[in-house]
């Protein structure tokens, strides 16, 4: 059987006395944004992806990869050019 509002209200009220110092060590908790890199609060991480700063770092981010990967391909080709010169 379903619990009633006042009876969820109650269960509620008695949960969070129980364990409020682990939902406050959570909520409080640094993680880091996977769009941006950036370490935030746990609680504010989805609020956070949606503000300016996370949108230009998120496009830096996306920037810096793909200049990564570039420069990865051009290592790649002096290496197999490097190999073929001394053999």
């Amino acid at each position: 059987m379903p619990m009633t509002v006042e009876e969820r209200r109650i269960y509620n009220e008695k949960y969070y006395i129980k364990h409020k110092k682990r939902i406050a060590d959570m909520l409080l908790t640094k993680v880091t944004c996977p769009l941006c890199n950036r370490n935030v609060a746990h609680s504010s991480l989805q609020r956070h992806q949606t503000t300016q700063l996370c949108i230009r770092r998120r496009d830096a981010v996306s920037a810096d990869k793909a200049s990564m990967e570039n420069l990865q391909a051009q290592i790649d080709k002096l290496m197999k050019e490097l190999l073929e010169l001394k053999n």
